[in-house]
């Protein structure tokens, strides 16, 4: 079923983004007529599985690139130097390499404008189906402009799609982006809540969302999203309703979560974060080693001991350490699981003023993710005493699973304390806007 989505995603569907790709959909195709004004069942079906195939395709490099420039990670791979040369180096650049993740992200926003458009004009819909599409097509839509503002920080992003290259959505400055990430996942929220019993485009449990396969379920997806929005925000009271609304539990499993899935079969893709650690290129940064607790097991269970790899023009871009955070290719990655959700309140309970919440947080996942004891940190400890234990469970727990550590160490002035290891390296502090879509504005972006 999902492979058969993404080829209809691609193939089927011709969607315009806000950046390189301003190819305006062909609406005297009848197949894209028939779709936009009067999608039938399977077509719906069809588009919502392929949008979590479009916002899964760039999730897997977006992690191991922004791991990279957070040092936790390098990829060593000889037969691409730009892995070092540009993502730890000056120069990253904004026509080619450094122009990553932002046109796949567009076109799948564009894929779910088109649906939620779309379904609106179907007969073959009640109000609750029309309701529950919507709001899951929106929940994708601020999941994939979340990662955006994630990879641009303050130098913005797109508001939306571009219906054409004449009819540009504005660049959005940081503080902006997020709070147009809040309203659209609010819209959706809506949605679901009025979105009946069930979608009516699943048929069985949606791999990866086996447990949110539901309006009502999915919507605490979408809460947990919102919560993370909201902490990016500072807005620690919206960050803790959400949170309530959303699946934490400290009593679940710390893995329970949305999930992208892969497989082997023909036509899917299998997981890009996961390499046989006989071969793999991916190499653990030396600081995650020897900055771990004694006795984390986290430590223990995402890392692995190989043989040294070493970078022959810069002698200290070196590794002996392998991740061993997935067990093969079909295995999934997060788009956020209870672990998270966790730490997410610990930081919203402490700037929100329960700091005895938030230290019990930190500690239930010290003990409960890394079998360690209580923290240093108390009611006592200072805002950056208590920032420095935040990120650091993070780091492990979301070890080459998730952008945190660079996106935490910029949103808490920590870039500076990332290593160096070469004499002109630097820590970037986003990716830039493609040039092209800068072209396709006059040449220069400013954002709003």
């Amino acid at each position: 079923m999902m492979r058969r989505s993404l080829l209809v995603l691609m193939l089927g569907v011709s969607v315009t983004t806000a950046c390189q790709d301003t190819t305006v959909p062909n609406l005297n195709d009848p197949i894209i007529d028939d779709f936009v004004v009067n999608p039938t069942p399977a077509q719906v079906q069809a588009m919502a599985y392929g949008l979590l195939f479009g916002s899964r395709a760039d999730v897997g490099p977006m992690i191991r690139d922004a791991e990279i420039i957070g040092r936790d990670a390098y990829n060593l791979d000889p037969a691409d130097p730009r892995w070092v040369d540009q993502l730890l180096g000056p120069n990253l650049d904004d026509a080619d390499f450094g122009a990553n993740h932002w046109l796949l992200r567009y076109r799948n926003i564009k894929a779910a404008n088109i649906l939620i458009e779309s379904v609106e004009t179907s007969a073959e819909f009640s109000a609750e189906e029309k309701a529950a599409t919507k709001g899951f097509a929106r929940t994708i839509k601020g999941l994939d402009l979340l990662y955006l503002a994630e990879s641009r920080g303050a130098l913005g992003i797109a508001s939306d799609a571009g219906r054409t290259v004449d009819d540009l959505a504005p660049i959005i400055c940081g503080p902006a982006a997020l709070t147009r990430i809040a309203a659209v996942l609010d819209s959706a929220y809506a949605e679901l809540q009025a979105g009946g019993s069930a979608f009516p485009f699943v048929d069985t449990p949606i791999e990866g969302l086996e447990s949110f396969s539901t309006p009502a379920t999915f919507a605490r997806v979408n809460r947990a999203l919102k919560a993370k929005v909201e902490n990016y925000r500072g807005q620690y009271a919206s960050a803790l309703t959400a949170l309530g609304q959303s699946f934490i539990s400290t009593t679940a499993s710390l893995d329970l979560g949305a999930y992208f899935a892969f497989s082997l079969g023909a036509g899917d893709i299998q997981n890009p974060l996961y390499q046989d650690t006989a071969s793999t290129n991916f190499r653990v940064h030396r600081s995650v080693v020897t900055q771990a607790e004694a006795g984390d097991r986290r430590r223990t269970e995402k890392i692995a001991t190989s043989r040294v790899r070493t970078w022959p023009s810069e002698p200290n871009v070196v590794s002996e350490h392998v991740f061993t955070v997935y067990d093969g290719p079909t295995a999934p990655v997060p788009i956020i699981q209870n672990e998270e959700l966790i730490l997410l309140r610990a930081e919203a309970r402490w700037f929100g003023g329960d700091k005895p919440g938030a230290v019990s947080d930190i500690n239930f996942i010290r003990q409960a993710a890394g079998g360690l004891g209580p923290s240093t940190v108390t009611i006592a400890s200072t805002d950056a005493q208590f920032i420095d234990e935040l990120l650091r469970q993070k780091r492990y727990s979301l070890l080459w699973e998730s952008t945190a550590h660079w996106v935490d160490a910029r949103r808490f002035n920590r870039l500076g304390t990332l290593p160096r290891d070469g004499a002109t390296h630097v820590v970037h502090a986003a990716f830039p806007i493609p040039e092209d879509e800068a072209l396709a504005r006059g040449g220069t972006v400013t954002c709003q």
